[in-house]
């Protein structure tokens, strides 16, 4: 039984924001690419060949042929057929353990090969031996790709079958997508599922709040409600407590449902509000309903208090 969901999936990529539809279909290909890698890899069966034998056919045995491996970490410099003395020249250069050579390697000589050819540089780096060395190369290779082309980029780190490395090669063309596009740094980071875990996403959030506040506060409050959402305004209250209590104040109690984020988030601005103008704090604080989020308020302004006079 054949069941159709092109229908379905292409009524959801019609909702999608227009980032996330560039994006949605470059993993999309980055799959295919992925699988049609893992085919050319997986083992080839070479037909039966009849022989005549004694007036009868036989058919000798099939065998398998493997084909040989993709790249392999060695010590002698590495070649790509592409660009063999580009990478010729890299390799030896970051093995020859000069400080001037190595640099040469990273400022010079890799950025040259990721322009002429940037997947025989991430193919140079897949094949280093495992190390820092090896993350180093690999992450540097994605963020000088993502410079110019983040479409090839993300085609590629999509088809890496290791995750460690698809990790990392995500990590970085985030990393450098942020420098001129925090929005899209962060959609990006959401569909390759980037840093939704460990706080390097919500990290984003707040530097991007650092740099242009209100921007940063428009892209959050649009964000579907959740637990994803309230991580990512508390990083930006904890920014605008510094930079604009009283405007820090209203986002905290109009942007999270009643519980223990919007409690965090207020007591949040009340620590920085404090240190400011403990007038304004205690004034906020008395406008509370009496209960816990009170008391720790108060707490919050007399810690303050005391900080201010060590």
């Amino acid at each position: 039984m054949r069941l159709s969901i092109e229908p379905k999936l292409t009524r959801e990529f019609s909702q999608l924001h227009p980032m996330k539809k560039r994006l949605t279909s470059l993993l999309l290909l980055g799959g295919v690419l992925a699988i049609g890698w893992m085919a050319m890899r997986a083992p080839r069966v070479q037909e039966p060949v009849a022989q005549v034998t004694g007036g009868h056919a036989v058919s000798t045995p099939a065998t398998i042929m493997t084909p040989p491996a993709v790249v392999a970490a060695v010590d002698a410099p590495l070649t790509v057929n592409a660009t063999p003395d580009l990478v010729g020249q890299i390799t030896t250069a970051l093995r020859s353990g000069s400080t001037t050579e190595r640099d040469r390697a990273w400022q010079q000589l890799l950025p040259e090969l990721v322009r002429t050819d940037p997947s025989a540089a991430g193919h140079l780096a897949l094949a280093w031996e495992q190390g820092a060395m090896r993350d180093e190369l690999l992450e540097r290779t994605i963020r000088l790709w993502s410079e110019t082309d983040i479409g090839g980029t993300l085609t590629w780190l999509t088809s890496l079958l290791d995750q460690g490395d698809r990790d990392l090669a995500a990590l970085s063309a985030t990393t450098q997508v942020a420098q001129t596009d925090p929005a899209g740094a962060l959609e990006l980071a959401q569909s390759l599922r980037i840093g939704l875990d460990d706080g390097r996403f919500e990290r984003m959030a707040q530097l991007w709040a650092e740099e242009f506040p209100q921007d940063a506060v428009d892209w959050a409050t649009a964000q579907p409600a959740g637990a994803l959402r309230d991580k990512l305004l508390i990083r930006i209250v904890h920014v605008r407590a510094q930079q604009d209590p009283p405007e820090a104040a209203r986002l905290a109690t109009a942007q999270f449902a009643p519980g223990a984020n919007r409690d965090n988030a207020i007591l949040t601005v009340i620590r920085h509000w404090a240190v400011r103008d403990q007038a304004a704090a205690t004034l906020w604080a008395g406008s509370f309903d009496s209960g816990s989020l009170r008391d720790r308020a108060f707490s919050e302004i007399r810690n303050a208090g005391v900080r201010l006079q060590m």
